[in-house]
């Protein structure tokens, strides 16, 4: 085919991280036409509505040099007002599937009578777009083989947003990033397999009922973008040296358990120091710990190697705990100490390190204890 349509995208940036991007367009049919073909891509992946119905979902994994497209026939358009409505979710990071390409989205819908091309409707900078907020961006992969987890509320965006009666004049306008063959994509590619079904499948009975009961407190929390910044491959080794603080307040004296998790294939000292008790525990090990009245300096070593740098961190007290970075106040709930060093494994043509070397910044960090020591150590 010919591609007229333009490579589109909204403001998230180049490589947002879990983004979901809503896109329209609404059209009007004006002329008797036989046949209509809709051909799509996106990065990282799409689904797409005509008129409010699901029609389908893609692309299949492919090298971003050669992206896949699909196309679709398209019947039973209004004579009149139609809208072609697109979810877009853009990883902003590599996995064993995929390599980080660009936030994206093309489309063009041909129209023919008579094998003739008689109108067409490209993506372009009048196509509405919103960031759909039901979709959490701040959710955890996994693995590195996998993209996000995905959590979706569906009370914070509106459930008829790819209908055509829904009002998107609110709505920005999308921003022309560039032309077919534009890199990263710089060929489209007709799909080469089957698309994926989307049938409804229901029990025919339930076996059994279970209830579990939560940790009560978690937290995930993707060292990648502060220790690695402008990588985003996901099949390499990461070596990283550095820490994790936060400012633990308690209103009373009491004991609990926490846990340290990373990936199951992670090389980590597993060490951390609250309120000055210095801990060596296990990946998701149940540590008995007690926190003081008032504030309690938890410090992590993060260092080590990992598939993916990202760290989970559970709390379970009597009583529900704040935690804040030190000096930040309420801004954030964590600080990151460092990278003293990183190094990225497993790249062709490069030396596999045995060691990490232990630099002075990073041994001098461990001798802090307390917030005066860290304020001192962070000036």
């Amino acid at each position: 085919m010919e591609w007229k349509a333009n490579w589109i995208w909204d403001k998230s940036g180049d490589h947002p991280r879990n983004q979901w991007s809503c896109f329209r367009k609404t059209f009007s049919v004006l002329s008797e036409y036989e046949s209509v073909t809709l051909s799509i891509s996106a990065d990282t992946k799409y689904t797409v509505y005509i008129n409010g119905v699901y029609l389908g979902s893609g692309p299949v994994r492919g090298w971003t040099s050669e992206w896949y497209f699909d196309q679709y026939e398209l019947s039973g358009l209004n004579q009149g007002e139609n809208v072609i409505a697109i979810l877009v979710n853009h990883y902003g990071i590599g996995t064993m599937h995929y390599i980080e390409g660009h936030g994206g989205l093309i489309s063009q819908v041909d129209f023919y009578n008579k094998d003739r091309l008689i109108n067409q409707l490209i993506t372009d900078e009048t196509w509405k777009t919103s960031n759909h907020k039901g979709f959490v961006k701040e959710t955890v992969k996994m693995s590195n083989c996998l993209a996000w987890a995905e959590i979706y509320d569906a009370n914070l965006f509106p459930n008829d947003w790819e209908k055509p009666d829904f009002d998107d004049t609110s709505w920005n306008n999308s921003e022309i990033i560039g032309s077919y063959g534009m890199a990263p994509w710089n060929n489209l590619i007709p799909r080469d397999i089957p698309g994926l079904t989307n049938e409804p499948t229901f029990p025919k009975s339930v076996l059994s009922l279970k209830e579990v009961q939560p940790i009560a407190q978690h937290y995930s929390i993707d060292l990648g973008p502060t220790f690695f910044k402008g990588e985003f491959a996901s099949n390499s080794g990461k070596i990283m040296q550095g820490y994790v603080v936060t400012e633990i307040h308690s209103n009373q004296e009491m004991e609990g358990v926490m846990t340290l998790i990373f990936d199951a294939h992670a090389e980590a000292k597993w060490e951390f120091k609250l309120t000055g008790v210095e801990y060596k525990t296990q990946n998701g090990k149940y540590e008995k710990v007690k926190l003081r009245k008032g504030s309690n300096l938890l410090i992590i070593d993060v260092s080590g190697s990992f598939h993916e740098p990202i760290m989970s961190l559970a709390f379970d007290f009597p009583e529900k705990i704040e935690l804040n970075a030190p000096f930040w106040g309420d801004k954030s709930n964590f600080l990151a100490i460092g990278p003293f060093y990183t190094d990225t494994r497993l790249q062709i043509g490069k030396p596999v390190p045995k060691t990490i070397p232990l630099t002075k910044e990073y041994l001098q960090m461990s001798e802090v204890s307390s917030l005066n020591e860290l304020e001192a150590f962070i000036k």
